[in-house]
């Protein structure tokens, strides 16, 4: 039904596909409430400084971001070279400067459409691996997998990936990996100034391997994209750069804050279960 779902989608005008986009999150908001109630706690919690008001607004232009989203993955086959070359922009020359000899570490979010980036990223002919998890559904799982894999896309499992990882930014390619989803056993860090724990991967990857690293976000701006690109300099213990990562993600969050993905359980940690030390 999904695979029938996108074919259509490709196939539908675009005053059509707004309008799918707005069932869409009418639906997961009203009639599926998808983890309302995590999403309302963790905008409460991030952004005290809103009005219960504005809270209650950005809760909902949240999850009409979310239909949006949705629309948008199945979309992905109608992406094309030149629109990908596009999208990218200044970027693609950027990134193909800073991969030279030693690869790039990408990090993402759950921001914006991060599918879209990352396809748009090897149809423009960046050589790109993202490390990923599966989607529990597996049908929905191997559609995902699919969409991707057609673009030129190489993914990588979460776990048991590091070897591989090294190999390919020593071939000069840029790996991709999440630094926004709580991880068990991870770095104790801030975001949003509530203690979280963050995975510490990217930033022992950059001191291993010496890779350049940047911070990347496509979010939607109007009718179109919006691609934000922040070089990070690594330095310091992986404390330090992991925090460092998680405050200009956090930016970015902040600049666009009903494309982040506020559904998911962030901050499962309190201040007493990590220490800063």
């Amino acid at each position: 039904m999904v695979r029938g779902l996108s074919w259509l989608l490709c196939r539908c005008p675009r005053a059509m596909v707004s309008v799918v986009a707005w069932c869409c999150g009418w639906l997961l908001y009203h009639v599926l409430r998808l983890r309302r109630r995590v999403a309302r706690e963790n905008i409460a919690r991030a952004l005290p400084e809103l009005t219960p008001r504005a809270r209650s607004q950005l809760l909902r232009r949240h999850y009409a971001h979310l239909g949006w989203t949705l629309v948008d993955t199945l979309r992905l086959p109608r992406l094309e070279v030149e629109a990908a070359r596009e999208l990218l922009g200044p970027a693609l020359e950027r990134l193909e400067g800073l991969r030279v000899g030693r690869g790039v570490i990408v990090l993402v979010g759950h921001l914006g459409c991060w599918d879209r980036l990352a396809c748009a990223a090897a149809l423009a002919g960046l050589p790109l691996s993202v490390v990923t998890r599966k989607i529990k559904q597996g049908g929905v799982n191997r559609l995902w997998q699919r969409l991707r894999g057609r673009c030129g896309v190489k993914l990588l499992p979460a776990h048991g990936c590091a070897l591989a990882l090294r190999r390919r930014l020593r071939a000069g390619e840029l790996v991709a990996l999440a630094i926004d989803q709580h991880q068990p056993g991870g770095l104790p860090t801030s975001f949003f100034g509530r203690p979280a724990l963050t995975t510490a991967g990217p930033a022992r990857l950059a001191q291993d391997s010496g890779a350049a690293v940047v911070l990347a976000s496509l979010v939607r701006s109007g009718e179109g994209y919006r691609l934000m690109l922040d070089r990070i300099e690594p330095g310091g213990n992986a404390n330090e750069m992991t925090q460092r990562f998680n405050d200009r993600f956090e930016a970015h969050v902040r600049a666009y804050p009903e494309q982040w993905f506020w559904v998911h359980r962030r901050w499962k940690c309190s201040i007493s279960m990590v220490s800063f030390g």
